[in-house]
């Protein structure tokens, strides 16, 4: 196990505040508190939904890849947010592999689940140049972890691997980890996003998405939203009154903070199309039953539009060949 020697940390080391939260999910298997370090999205739905003249998003940072499909579009003025802390490591370290790696080795070291370089003390090495001076405390927690798993002469990530992460695009073939992020298909691609990352003024917040993007204080808007995967967990947490309260949030969302032909998405529905969701539905499928309760909240609250994408694999129990987005753009 890694606990051991990280608990040999002092406790005023400002690494702790990642280091207390990867002991304890190493050490209770957490799911709900484990980071993903990759989508589980297909990510052709940004691209579809993205306009030449958008400038400004504001988005779920997940895994981070929301953040590349935008800087691939040229959007780089991004606010990106996330209620798990650890997201904010897992980003850091895939923007410095993408500022030093070249693709191939970028698809060996994050994506390629199986092979012995994935999360890699050999390849991280030559990631670590790519923190900047601001990100030391990060690359710091990193170099920690490989350090850790290299004393230990454990393969190579085998214990991040397994342990540390929840499940994403990593986990299918690399044929469809390309199929889902766009900017790992071709080399000009991801030296686009390479460059844009240099320029971009990317923002990364902790906290809850609608608390955070009203309370900004202020009249600036984004011409592009994306709150995908937020509603299921939401409507797990709170409930149908309460959920019908922050229904109101995004409202005040929409109308206040999404300029005049800007996009926002409110949910992305795994394996399922959206004509599965009509009538009265009685269903014990965890997943459907509270996608038809959310998806009926944004009904009666937006004029919604609909699109589907490939699905992908080992997301939720429903196994459809589509998956679906939910979304808006103001016309007015």
């Amino acid at each position: 196990m890694l606990t051991p020697t990280l608990n040999k940390l002092d406790k005023n080391d400002p690494r702790n505040i990642y280091i207390s939260m990867i002991q304890e999910i190493l050490m209770t298997d957490r799911y709900d508190i484990k980071p993903y370090l990759n989508t589980t999205q297909n990510q052709e739905y940004m691209r579809r939904l993205i306009r030449e003249n958008m400038n400004d998003a504001f988005v779920v940072l997940g895994g981070g890849d929301p953040i590349f499909q935008l800087l691939l579009n040229d959007v780089c003025n991004i606010t990106a947010v996330d209620n798990n802390e650890m997201q904010k490591l897992v980003f850091l370290l895939k923007k410095a592999a993408i500022k030093t790696l070249n693709l191939s080795d970028y698809e060996k070291f994050l994506i390629d689940r199986e092979g012995i370089y994935f999360l890699s003390n050999d390849i991280f090495k030559y990631v670590a140049d790519g923190f900047s001076k601001e990100e030391s405390v990060e690359r710091d927690v990193w170099e920690t972890l490989f350090s850790i798993l290299n004393d230990k002469q454990i393969l190579p990530g085998e214990e991040l691997k397994n342990c540390l992460f929840k499940g994403g695009v990593d986990g299918c073939s690399i044929e469809y980890a390309r199929n889902c992020l766009q900017f790992i298909r071709k080399n000009r691609l991801y030296n686009k996003v390479r460059e844009n990352i240099e320029k971009a003024n990317i923002t990364i917040k902790n906290g809850d998405f609608a608390e955070i993007i009203l309370d900004e204080g202020s009249d600036f808007q984004y011409d592009y939203i994306d709150l995908t995967n937020i509603l299921l967990f939401v409507y797990q947490s709170l409930g149908e009154t309460s959920f019908k309260e922050y229904m109101e949030k995004l409202t005040k969302i929409y109308n206040s903070k999404l300029r005049k032909d800007g996009v926002m998405v409110f949910d992305y529905l795994f394996g399922i199309d959206i004509e599965d969701l009509e009538g009265d539905i009685k269903t014990s499928d965890f997943f459907k039953s509270i996608y038809y309760l959310t998806t009926k909240n944004l009904q009666q609250t937006f004029d919604i539009e609909t699109f589907k994408v490939d699905a992908t694999p080992h997301v939720s129990t429903l196994t459809g060949k589509n998956d679906t987005i939910i979304y808006k753009r103001k016309t007015k």
